[in-house]
């Protein structure tokens, strides 16, 4: 295993230099990403849910390739999917299978 121990001066860093190419292989203008500290947000926005649920599982699949490459862990109890939607949006399913697992949306 590889590792520093957690809340070490070096973990934002190391996290930083870890994960500076993820912006390349978010190669799409319309998603979003942001890094700070220790936290990654992959911000997928499409008109309709299952267009949205397969680009979000095409960049979270490439995201844990990175991961793996890198030999870092994604928490995945601590991964989130939040779905933001208008008042007219009817179709919404209760959970997205990522990874073979189910993660639970918020709204």
């Amino acid at each position: 295993m590889i590792g520093v121990p957690q809340g070490n001066v070096l973990v934002p860093r190391l996290f930083i230099i870890f994960l500076n190419d993820l912006a390349e292989i978010i190669d799409d203008p319309m998603v979003g990403l942001t890094k700070f500290a220790d936290d990654t947000n992959i911000v997928v926005g499409e008109k309709l849910v299952d267009d949205l649920i397969s680009r979000t599982g095409k960049y979270f699949d490439k995201a844990r390739e990175l991961f793996n490459t890198n030999s870092l862990v994604m928490n995945e109890q601590e991964t989130n999917i939040v779905v933001f939607r208008t008042n007219r949006s009817k179709k919404r399913p209760a959970s997205v299978a990522l990874i073979n697992q189910d993660f639970e949306l918020s709204t």
